[in-house]
Order: C-alpha cells, then sequence, then structure tokens
C-alpha cells in the first residue's frame, strides 16, 4: 500500500503520508493444537476444523482465535465455537485467502499454532431469559458453542441465512442433536440463491416484528454474528421495531446488554 502511496503522489502530485500500524507491544501468547477434524469443501467455499489444544488452554464460545501464518504478515481473527473442550472453526475459503487456504491443507493430527484473543462482551449471556442468535454464513459458529452451552435450556432461537440449503449440511448433524436435546428450540433458515426474490436473514426478522418486539421488551438478548453488511441490515429492521413497536430507541436495548455484535 505504501508503494502504492508513493507512485499515486508521483502521477498526481499531492503528497499523503501513510502510517505504518503499530505492533501490539505485547503479542498474544502462541498456543499449539492438533487438527482432529475437518470437513470437505462445500458449494460455497466453507468447511469446519476442529482444533484440539496440546496444552490446557481457557477459551469460551465467541472468543476468537487469532492465526497468523507468516511472522511478518497481519493476524486473521477467527469466531471460536467450544465444543467440549475442542475449539470449532467455521471458515469461508478465499481463493487468494493465506490463511483460509493454509487452514484448508490442514489433515487430521497435522499441529497449528495460533493465539487465543478474549471477547467477553460476546459470551453466553448468563442472566439472559431467551436469546435470539441471528447469522449467516460462518457467522454462526460461535452460536453453535453457545446452544451447546445451554445447560439450563432457556429458550434460544437461531436465525441463519446462506446461499444454498446445501451450504447448511456441514452444520445440520449439530443442529439437530441441539434441537433434540432441547439447549436449541428453533432454527429458522433462508437461502438467498434458492428462489427468485432474494431472502436474507434480515427478511426473516422483518416477518416477525411485533414477536421480536414482545422479547425485547420481555429481556431478551440478541446476539448478531456475521457480514457487516447483514450486521447494518439487521440493525435497521430492529431500530424500526424498537420505534413502532415498543416506542423507544434500539440503544437502549443495548445499553441494557440486550444486544451483542461480533461482526
Amino acid at each position: 500500500f505504501m508503494d502504492w502511496a508513493s507512485q499515486w503522489s508521483g502521477v498526481t502530485g499531492v503528497k499523503i503520508n501513510i502510517n505504518a500500524p503499530k505492533k501490539d507491544k505485547k503479542p498474544l501468547k502462541t498456543l499449539p493444537f492438533k487438527v482432529v477434524e475437518k470437513t470437505t469443501l462445500q458449494d460455497d467455499d466453507t468447511f469446519l476444523i476442529r482444533l484440539r489444544p496440546e496444552n490446557r488452554s481457557k477459551f469460551q464460545s465467541g472468543d476468537l482465535l487469532s492465526y497468523q501464518p507468516k511472522e511478518d504478515g497481519p493476524p486473521r481473527l477467527y469466531s471460536i465455537a467450544k465444543m467440549q473442550d475442542d475449539m470449532l472453526l467455521s471458515i469461508k475459503r478465499h481463493e487468494f485467502g493465506l490463511c483460509s487456504n493454509h487452514l484448508y491443507q490442514l489433515v487430521k493430527s497435522d499441529q497449528v499454532n495460533a493465539s487465543i484473543k478474549r471477547n467477553p462482551s460476546f459470551h453466553f449471556p448468563k442472566n439472559a431469559k431467551e436469546i435470539i442468535c441471528i447469522s449467516n454464513g460462518t457467522g454462526i459458529a460461535p452460536f453453535l458453542g453457545i446452544i451447546d452451552e445451554n445447560k439450563n435450556k432457556i429458550p434460544i432461537h437461531l436465525f441463519w441465512g446462506g446461499p444454498k440449503k446445501r451450504s447448511f449440511d456441514i452444520y445440520k448433524e449439530s443442529i439437530a442433536q441441539s434441537l433434540a436435546s432441547g439447549k436449541l428450540t428453533e432454527i429458522v433458515t433462508t437461502y438467498s440463491q434458492e428462489q427468485d426474490q432474494k431472502i436474507y436473514v434480515q427478511h426473516l426478522i422483518a416477518e416477525r416484528k411485533k414477536e421480536m418486539a414482545q422479547k425485547l421488551k420481555s429481556g431478551a438478548t440478541i446476539m448478531i454474528c456475521g457480514s457487516i453488511a447483514m450486521q447494518n441490515a439487521v440493525l435497521a429492521i430492529l431500530e424500526e421495531i424498537a420505534t413502532e413497536e415498543l416506542n423507544s430507541s434500539l440503544s437502549e436495548f443495548e445499553h441494557r446488554e440486550q444486544l451483542k455484535m461480533d461482526c
């Protein structure tokens, strides 16, 4: 980027100053993990990889795995689902993605070194009476762990959007077990490429305006994980619900910690 800026300045005659980002003074401690399982690549280029800490490691669903395949490269953060004592990641492989391609090339029993970044603001909301999880694509990952953590079986509703029905196949087994055990109350899905009119996860929320308003009013916690575009679209719908149905502002519920986001 600095090389480009220098060339651009030479062509335009406009000088711009670029400051390289400062490195953290205290880098996160790198830990060894063993690959326990990895799925094949789906049609939408996503896969699951299950990692087991070689040493005792403290982490929770909603924390982040910081992975840096090259020492001089920036780390990539992946949302963690804690399943038993293992770490489950849902990853989209990008054609030129350094991290996603490196992780996809790993096979069972390989070792990978990475760091855990704590993310307490996106952990299981202990005092919530009800949880509404909204995600798209690989953003479902932390929710798989949060649902598994639901020992008291409080109502959890999961809304998920993907391109095609097959995109959901790698999550089916975990979701089916959670529904059967009572840890998950319902799963509502939409597949944007399966119908002429594209329906995204925000449309699912909009269809349930009055229900969502009642849940917010009664103290439910809404958690959002996925793309920034999805987050913005969902927030717009929730703001509309808060304004029209509750004569309030969404920020009031955020201040009460009823809205948690990690996109």
